[in-house]
């Protein structure tokens, strides 16, 4: 059985995957590539993932 956070992990795009409270469940690592916001911060301020251009 493949793990889904490695095929997420693995996609080209950045993920970011929410529950129905708008709590971050799982951000890929190109995510936290593109933005440049910590694992640990994202947690507790998703909206720090939403840069502005």
């Amino acid at each position: 059985m493949i793990e889904w956070k490695k095929v997420v992990d693995d996609l080209p795009g950045g993920i970011a995957i929410f529950d129905d409270q708008g709590r971050v469940v799982y951000v890929n690592k190109r995510m936290l590539e593109k933005t440049g916001v910590k694992d640990e911060k994202v947690k507790t301020d998703p909206l720090s993932l939403i840069q502005p251009r």
